[in-house]
């Protein structure tokens, strides 16, 4: 299920350019419910030695203009946020109906906040646009024993089958569905724009994602595991959520 939430702001909200783990920390704070925030934060559904947890947000939307440093967003801005999990929607929903939130110091007021129908999904061809960005990666070893962390450049071959096999473990945890052997391909529609890769700063670390507008082709039922829990990795952070376009 996905929700849209606008809120207001007295003048301008000032964030700084890399606002992603604010905004991650406003996020938890919207889920009333302090056992399903421990959850979620804490533990997930475990798969082999994986936990994965069933929430993905978009970055703010809106108008906003950036300077050195810093963007600053126009009064109103929104937020999508989705999950196959109806507690944990239930608690976002519930403690949302009126309230007050702060993001980086800043107080938001929620204006309004709706349920977003799913598309229909078929085994066609689904194109969707992100609203977060999507990062893919693979944590590796050098000679010396140091790990290091490869992402991976969404022209390369292995970035869809790695975000592919990451749909199939995201199925078997949260949903409980094998879906080992079902096709399923993520591919940029058109020329892909160097410029279209983010570095993010989040807390100590450089996280490098993919924006852009991109083509689901094969099973259906990924395709709706990839819509409602996010498209590759660090979806609680705030990466890999999109929305389809018809």
């Amino acid at each position: 299920m996905r929700l849209k939430i606008s809120f207001s702001h007295a003048g301008s909200l000032l964030l700084p350019r890399h606002y992603q783990s604010a905004l991650q920390g406003m996020v938890y704070a919207m889920i009333g419910d302090k056992k399903i925030q421990k959850f979620l934060h804490d533990e997930g559904f475990p798969w082999e030695k994986r936990r994965f947890k069933p929430l993905v947000y978009s970055w703010l939307q809106g108008t906003y203009r950036l300077q050195e440093g810093s963007i600053r967003f126009e009064s109103p801005v929104e937020l999508y946020l989705s999950s196959c999990w109806e507690p944990l929607v239930q608690a976002l929903s519930y403690s949302l109906v009126d309230g007050s939130l702060n993001l980086a110091g800043q107080s938001l007021t929620v204006n309004s906040l709706h349920k977003i129908p799913e598309p229909e999904f078929t085994d066609e061809d689904m194109i969707v646009r992100t609203l977060s960005p999507i990062t893919m990666y693979s944590t590796l070893h050098t000679a010396e024993g140091r790990k290091v962390t490869h992402y991976y450049d969404v022209r390369d071959q292995q970035f869809s089958e790695l975000i592919r096999k990451n749909l199939v473990k995201k199925a078997r945890a949260m949903y409980n569905l094998d879906l080992q052997d079902r096709p399923f391909q993520l591919e940029p529609v058109g020329r892909v724009d160097p410029r279209q890769q983010k570095s993010i700063r989040y807390r100590n670390f450089l996280i490098k994602a993919w924006h852009g507008t991109f083509r689901m082709r094969g099973d259906k039922e990924l395709k709706r595991v990839a819509y409602q829990v996010g498209l590759g990795g660090k979806n609680t952070q705030g990466f890999g959520m999109v929305e389809y376009r018809e």
